[in-house]
């Protein structure tokens, strides 16, 4: 019996490719269609094959689980980037699930190392601090029975960010049990409960030893409130008590908040 001549496409390839084609065209694809990353690093290769399909980079979201795991970080985009006061359309995401951050504008280059940066040297080359959402997306039907590296693979659920004014950073804020919170249409701010990754300084020095940083650069660091879906014809707020706030408005038929 002769052989196929067809050859079989690489797992993390066809992970990848199914990936970028689901965001290309707006529709979901589902777990048992694809093979999941064996490795860390099988994950980041599927991840990247997504940086062409959204476009130029602006940054990256930098998070963990709990301060003794190690970080895992994802692109984010330029295309995907809006203004607080933005009113979106509301089917440019489909789960719509809203975060508090706080982010940081690089103003200096962290190249690449092997060695890792000090907190001195971090705090040194971050020039601004900043409230924002993110607008947790995925391209898995069956989001959030996900396994963790198609999550990974997926940009970790990214969907887009809304960034709030900019303040100078400051190095004496207390990051770690800053007071922020949530609120969607006319429901009562939800107080956050701080961010489970720890210190997001700490994450910013890991993505520049294990990325680069280059001045500019917009780095989020997780989510201090957890996960709130917008509906359409809401508007969601978010505060960080010291550094700003940020809004965005889902648009759509529903009744105005």
């Amino acid at each position: 019996m002769g052989q196929s001549n067809t050859a079989r496409l690489d797992p993390t390839e066809d992970l990848s490719l199914r990936l970028q084609a689901a965001a290309a065209n707006a529709y979901t694809i589902t777990v048992r269609a694809v093979e999941t990353p064996a490795t860390i690093g099988e994950a980041y290769r599927a991840q990247a094959g997504l940086i062409a399909q959204f476009g130029t980079r602006i940054g990256w979201k930098v998070g963990r689980k709990s301060p003794d795991v190690t970080p895992s970080c994802a692109p984010l985009f330029e295309t995907r980037t809006y203004a607080s006061g933005a009113s979106v359309a509301k089917d440019t995401f489909r789960l719509w699930q809203m975060e508090t951050e706080i982010a940081f504008r690089i103003a200096r280059d962290l190249p690449a190392r092997d060695e890792a940066y000090t907190r001195a040297e971090t705090m040194a080359a971050i020039g601004e601090m900043l409230v924002c959402f993110e607008v947790i997306d995925s391209r898995f039907a069956e989001w959030p029975d996900v396994a963790p590296f198609l999550q990974l693979s997926d940009l970790m659920s990214h969907g887009g960010m809304v960034l709030g004014a900019s303040v100078p950073f400051d190095p004496a804020f207390d990051f770690v049990g800053a007071k922020t919170n949530i609120r969607i249409g006319e429901v009562a701010a939800v107080a956050g409960a701080g961010n489970p990754a720890g210190d997001p300084l700490d994450l910013v020095a890991w993505l520049a030893a294990n990325r680069g940083l280059a001045a500019g650069d917009l780095v989020t660091t997780g989510s201090y409130t957890g996960m709130r879906a917008l509906p359409p014809g809401k508007t969601a707020t978010g505060a960080v008590e010291g550094i700003g706030s940020v809004s965005v408005r889902r648009n759509g038929d529903a009744s105005a908040d």
